[in-house]
């Protein structure tokens, strides 16, 4: 059950809420043209405008990898960042493995119903991390923790720097 819509859809629509704060503050703006694009896929459900975001979901330690791959399959976007370091065992025998940089976290680019069914799919993921600093609702619940796109943008691309210069040593 796939959730988002097409491109010709996501055109259609004039008016989308944009989010760039880790608490998720909304403000309805016009979509600029650069950002008319299927990585900002704006989803109608039940006649609802909804925004993709980056949240954070929490796995069992040693299994970030195969979650995030689940994930993809299901053709959401995932991201986990990694780090490939060389490892040396007791005998001089060298390796190369991949390291999770952030332990028992996966990056998850969802809108609000799509990251509630990745919950139901039963893929591993516990729960998804909440801003303490959110100002509690009615019931005691705080808000989930949202990474604003353009700060998550700024980490993957520090993470392919520093992929490239462990290549060049």
């Amino acid at each position: 059950m796939d959730l988002r819509t097409n491109e010709k859809s996501l055109k259609e629509s004039s008016t989308v809420n944009f989010t760039d704060d880790a608490v998720g503050v909304c403000e309805d703006e016009e979509l600029p043209a650069e950002m008319a694009t299927l990585e900002f896929t704006k989803t109608r459900v039940g006649g609802k405008k909804e925004v993709r975001h980056w949240y954070v979901g929490v796995v069992s330690p040693r299994h970030e990898k195969k979650i995030a791959d689940d994930i993809r399959q299901l053709g959401y976007e995932a991201f986990v960042p990694i780090q490939t370091v060389t490892r040396t065992w007791s005998q001089g025998r060298k390796r190369n493995v991949d390291v999770v940089l952030i332990p028992a976290r996966i990056f998850i680019f969802a809108t609000d119903i799509e990251r509630l069914a990745l919950l139901k799919y039963g893929l591993g993921i516990r729960c998804y991390l909440v801003n303490i600093c959110g100002k509690m609702d009615e019931y005691g619940r705080r808000p989930l923790a949202i990474v604003p796109h353009s700060q998550m943008e700024q980490f993957q691309l520090q993470i392919l720097q520093i992929m490239h210069m462990d290549m060049m040593l």
